[in-house]
């Protein structure tokens, strides 16, 4: 799966979403404050047994919402 982190400021704080299925290339995000500029990092996972692994984050990508 894939885990998605989002926030106004990465270093108050950050939301988190989970994707579960590698088939589902999207996710959709409620909540979110128009004319505001959101970060957002993915990162993916795979759970072995008890254990899950996880990848690097990716490179933080910025979006301003219209």
């Amino acid at each position: 799966g894939y885990e998605l982190h989002y926030s106004l400021d990465f270093k108050k704080g950050y939301n988190t979403k989970r994707i579960a299925s590698p088939k589902q290339a999207y996710a959709t995000i409620n909540k979110l404050t128009r004319k505001k500029k959101y970060s957002f990092r993915v990162r993916s996972y795979k759970k072995v047994k008890n254990i899950t692994y996880y990848s690097a984050w990716s490179a933080v990508k910025s979006k301003k919402l219209n």
